[in-house]
């Protein structure tokens, strides 16, 4: 049945933003499906700070959303807006946007990504390492030390032991701080971009001053604008090292973006490098957290993966670049991003007025795709609350009932080298360790941020664990 529509022209929705917003945040996968149940498809949604959005549910409509272009629709990026600035590619358009992703592509090209393999391993093994036999850990912790040093290194090049422990330190304190309610609050409150010149303004004044990590004052805003300054300077420090010193020898990606292009300007560089330790090293921790619950719920998968890992590389070493060959460890990742969907919804906004599955939309309208309505669609996918990795052996489902990367001309330029991580990630914990929950119950869905992230932090206790072999 066809919503109704509102006074403002808008498909009928929830009024009150903050009755809203705490829906959101409360259930995140379920908020968009009780909103269809009450109100049909479209409704619009309407949260403090960001514009109000039109969402469909429909796989026919969704199908004609992610056939939208550079033409007829642009991305809404005012939620993540405080983390990235103006100058992310996630905010450029149309012709910017096509030339920074034509930079972009080569470093993250599937044929690529082999180059980065023996620097994950290294870094998942030297964490591994630290587990004792007993002991309890935080899966998404682990996820995030992971995901962050293998940034640090394959993004910016940071060789130097010293600068890579600062450099973690500083961002696991900076996220750690932006990720939170709190900040999302903020955020809505002041407006996304606002609030990232103000903590901007902050960053510019703590390098100005030189001041030390130990000045920091833990007070909310200002503790995190000095935070980034410091995260600053040290990253303005490694991209002007890059570019003085001889990158032949250098396979990191800052050094592929300098040798690639000469209109990426120094602020836009540093745009690009906090774009991908930002959002590559938050969304991929959050996505191996999920894919490892979904393993740890299913001892029988943990089973069949570790198995594959035996037929595909026997009794001689793990290696990096072969790890695309364990195919059914890639259709328990991918099963597990269609039921564990690390964002809620994905926004577009028309440029032109448009009538998107019979409903009349005026230029500037914002439209909200629902990840987890659409990837559990019945019309879609058979029994589709069901785990069932077969799903992806061997076949893809069509883009548009898929969408863990988004789609588009703004799909994730990251998602071969997330695959590619996570695939070596997975694969060498579950051959150098056994891991059992520490939790009572099954794990639901809890905002992380933006992101929605496994509940209470995935906790497990590791029953044994391996020496690392060559």
């Amino acid at each position: 049945m066809k919503s109704m529509t509102s006074r403002d022209g808008l498909p009928a929705g929830p009024r009150n933003l903050l009755m809203t917003a705490r829906g959101l945040m409360g259930k995140p996968y379920g908020f968009y499906g009780e909103l269809a149940e009450r109100y049909g498809s479209p409704f619009t949604v309407r949260l403090p700070g960001i514009p109000p959005y039109v969402v469909f549910t429909k796989p026919a409509a969704i199908k004609e959303l992610m056939t939208l272009g550079y033409d007829t629709a642009y991305r809404l990026n005012d939620v993540s807006g405080f983390l990235t600035g103006p100058r992310s590619i996630l905010f450029q358009e149309g012709g910017d946007h096509r030339r920074l992703r034509s930079v972009l592509s080569g470093p993250f090209h599937v044929s690529r990504v082999g180059a980065y393999g023996s620097t994950i391993l290294e870094v998942t093994d030297a964490v591994i390492d630290q587990w004792q036999p007993g002991a309890s850990i935080r899966l998404m912790d682990v996820m995030h030390e992971i995901t962050l040093r293998v940034m640090l290194r394959c993004v910016v090049g940071a060789s130097d032991p010293d600068q890579v422990a600062r450099l973690e330190m500083l961002f696991q304190r900076y996220f750690a701080r932006m990720l939170t309610p709190q900040m999302m609050s903020v955020s809505m409150v002041v407006g996304s971009l606002r609030l990232f010149d103000i903590l901007d303004g902050i960053a510019g004044v703590t390098r100005r001053f030189r001041s030390r990590v130990d000045d920091a004052v833990r007070v909310p805003v200002l503790e995190q604008g000095m935070l980034r300054g410091f995260i600053d300077e040290i990253l303005y420090e490694e991209i002007d090292r890059c570019r003085q010193g001889d990158m032949s020898e250098r396979e990191d990606i800052l050094a592929r973006i300098v040798m690639a292009s000469e209109d990426v300007d120094l602020a836009q560089t540093h745009a690009l490098l906090m774009d991908f330790l930002g959002g590559g090293f938050s969304t991929t921790s959050v996505s191996l957290s999920w894919a490892m619950y979904s393993v740890l719920e299913q001892p029988e998968v943990a089973a069949r993966i570790r198995d594959e890992v035996g037929e595909v590389f026997g009794d001689g070493p793990f290696e990096p670049r072969r790890a695309g060959e364990l195919q059914y460890l890639t259709a328990v990742m991918r099963e597990s991003a269609r039921l564990h969907p690390i964002m809620a919804a994905i926004f577009r906004v028309v440029r032109n007025d448009a009538v998107i599955d019979g409903t009349p939309l005026e230029a500037g309208t914002a439209i909200g795709i629902p990840a987890p309505l659409i990837q559990r669609s019945p019309e879609l996918y058979e029994a589709p609350d069901t785990f069932d990795p077969s799903r992806f052996l061997g076949k893809r489902p069509p883009p548009f009932a898929y969408i863990p990367f988004g789609g588009g001309p703004w799909r994730c330029l990251g998602s071969a080298f997330a695959e590619y991580e996570m695939q070596i990630v997975i694969a060498r914990i579950l051959m150098r360790a056994s891991l059992v929950p520490d939790y009572d119950s099954p794990l639901g869905p809890q905002m992380h941020g933006f992101l929605v992230a496994p509940s209470g932090g995935l906790a497990v206790r590791v029953a044994n664990r391996t020496r690392a072999r060559a």
